[in-house]
């Protein structure tokens, strides 16, 4: 039934004069509760009942609780879209007529000085009051799935029979289809209690239309982003909404290509990040989607079953990213993820989100003729090498100071396949010289992504290694002890810096009580795989400096070569590691 359909069942129901009882029903998240309360908004003068109450069972145990939230949601027509206040709900008490004087007085008294538990801890007397006072109401009971173990079925059903039948009440149960599969209760009471179901099941432009106006300019994206997705969940529409309404300040000067990217990665963003396991793909695994040679080859005979299943998977995934038009999440979108991620209750934090993004969206204006050149690029297999490097050439004189390592590195690729080293060799030396000495960036930390051209791989070691104030091999390890280990980009680079025989040198010389623990600091890294080419190296330069310390201190006595038996466990590591390093040295000799 559709959403026009739907509104027009529950309208007829709302203003009959006739006492029943219905049942909205739909999958999760696709909006029930939003129609029914839109419709109460649209129609709620034209209610027969006087009265009205919307109650959620969310939690509750008992039918008593039940009756109470009843009575204390209840709210009288011309407010039914509005929640209870705490004057209306002390009103609703001194409405009671007691016999007691004193009781009165003291529980009475004043408005300001009613103390609304205490009121309800009196009794059954109480209890009886407010059920007695719920009458001639239209009655909305929500989240049947989710009351407390405590309320059983039975218990709820017969409750909306009696408000039906002895108190001239009109009930609108709202439930998940999918909590109905194993309702037998449900079943067994359904004829006898509910006159007829509506079923609520939108289309997903139907759902995306009640959250995103089509014909709203400033959403037209986001509409139809929201549809590509099929996003028909109004809790994740929603959260998408309040999203771009943050993003609307700091996107309202900008191109319409950029609000374009904007708004393209931020249902994606948001869809990834709250939908849990119903989603194609996680948050992290947007983050780091780019393109690859990768992606696209077949599994390999001697991959195992669960590599292969592995491979398949993120196929799917980057199939599903590329059919949405997401082909690789550059800084810009990072920065809309991390906002999503970082949410916008703290103020502090969502403003050096916003900043952030500021930046990126001003680097995006900046850089629109390397974007040209990729659009050149992109566009066909016409024999027009020279059309597209002149459109790279103009980019390199007029915005290369923009440029990050992953604008220059993606653009290295091209120039390295079409055999133009040297160029691009010599571009990137004057982004060294001109650009990154004044770029502020003080640590690899700093970098989205570390570049796979070999070249610019080795100017950014030479450049962080000329940033760094030389330190001991003593203070770095006493630092690593006392901080972080080798997880701090810092530290590691120093370390990895120094030369087997600073290790042996160090290492033959150190007598403290934690010396099995600086051992095992430089040894862990032989066990972590890391995406990081540039962590990994480290990482492995470090571990085989110190084992193979450690194997020449070992055969200087019997002593020694006992202490060595409790690092023995990283000795398949360094095996392994050893017969790498050997296997690629034997093809790059082949090579030659």
């Amino acid at each position: 039934m559709s959403v026009e359909h739907v509104k027009s069942a529950l309208k007829a129901f709302a203003v009959s004069g006739t006492n029943e009882a219905i049942v909205l029903k739909g999958e999760w998240g696709t909006g029930k509760t939003f129609i029914w309360k839109s419709t109460v908004a649209d129609f709620r003068a034209e209610f027969t009942k006087p009265h009205y109450s919307y109650a959620s069972l969310f939690g509750l145990n008992s039918l008593k609780d039940l009756k109470t939230a009843i009575f204390e949601s209840t709210v009288d027509k011309p407010v039914a879209h509005e929640k209870p206040s705490f004057l209306s709900l002390v009103e609703k008490y001194q409405s009671f007529k007691f016999h007691s004087k004193i009781f009165g007085r003291k529980v009475f008294g004043r408005a300001s000085e009613a103390n609304i538990p205490y009121v309800k801890g009196l009794g059954s007397v109480v209890e009886s009051m407010q059920f007695a006072a719920i009458r001639n109401t239209l009655i909305c009971l929500d989240d049947f799935e989710r009351k407390g173990s405590g309320l059983q079925d039975r218990e709820v059903f017969g409750l909306i029979s009696h408000l039906v039948e002895m108190k001239d009440c009109s009930v609108i149960l709202i439930l998940n289809q999918s909590a109905l599969e194993d309702g037998k209760e449900y079943r067994a009471f359904n004829e006898k209690v509910f006159d007829r179901e509506v079923v609520y099941n939108p289309s997903i432009q139907e759902s995306v239309s009640l959250v995103f106006n089509p014909l709203d300019e400033t959403r037209r994206f986001i509409y139809h982003n929201c549809i590509k997705l099929g996003l028909n969940n109004i809790r994740i529409l929603k959260k998408i909404a309040k999203f771009a309404d943050i993003l609307d300040e700091y996107l309202i000067d900008s191109s319409t290509e950029t609000k374009a990217q904007a708004h393209l990665v931020l249902p994606l963003a948001v869809y990834s990040l709250y939908s849990g396991h119903s989603t194609p793909v996680d948050i992290e695994f947007v983050s780091q989607h780019s393109i690859r040679i990768e992606d696209f080859m077949a599994a390999r005979n001697n991959d195992s079953e669960e590599q292969s299943a592995e491979q398949e998977l993120n196929e799917a995934r980057n199939n599903f990213l590329d059919n949405y038009g997401f082909t690789e999440c550059d800084e810009f979108s990072a920065s809309i993820i991390n906002l999503v991620k970082t949410g916008y209750t703290d103020p502090e934090a969502i403003q050096t989100q916003i900043d952030a993004l500021a930046k990126q969206v001003q680097h995006e204006a900046d850089v629109g003729l390397l974007k040209a050149a990729w659009v050149k690029f992109h566009a066909s297999f016409k024999i027009n090498d020279s059309e597209v490097f002149q459109a790279f050439e103009n980019s390199f004189d007029v915005a290369l100071s923009k440029f990050s390592v992953s604008d220059l590195d993606a653009v290295a690729m091209i120039y390295h396949d079409a055999g133009k080293v040297q160029r691009i060799q010599e571009i990137i030396d004057i982004y060294f010289s001109e650009v990154m000495v004044v770029s502020g960036i003080k640590s690899p930390a700093e970098l989205y992504r570390w570049p796979d051209n070999a070249y610019l791989l080795s100017k950014l070691a030479k450049y962080f290694s000329s940033l760094q104030t030389d330190k001991t091999f003593s203070e770095i390890m006493e630092e690593a002890f006392f901080t972080t280990r080798l997880n701090g980009a810092e530290l590691r680079n120093r370390l990895a810096a120094k030369s087997e025989d600073e290790f042996y040198e160090f290492f033959s010389n150190l007598e403290i009580p934690h010396f099995s623990d600086y051992v095992n600091i430089c040894l862990e890294g032989g066990k972590v795989m890391s995406a990081d080419l540039m962590v990994q190296v480290d990482l492995n330069t470090i571990f085989l400096n110190t084992y193979r310390t450690l194997i020449k201190l070992s055969e200087l006595s019997l002593l020694n070569k006992s202490r060595m038996q409790k690092f023995k466990s990283f000795e398949p590591v360094y095996l392994e590691m050893t017969y790498d390093i050997k296997r690629r040295q034997d093809k790059k000799d082949l090579e030659k």
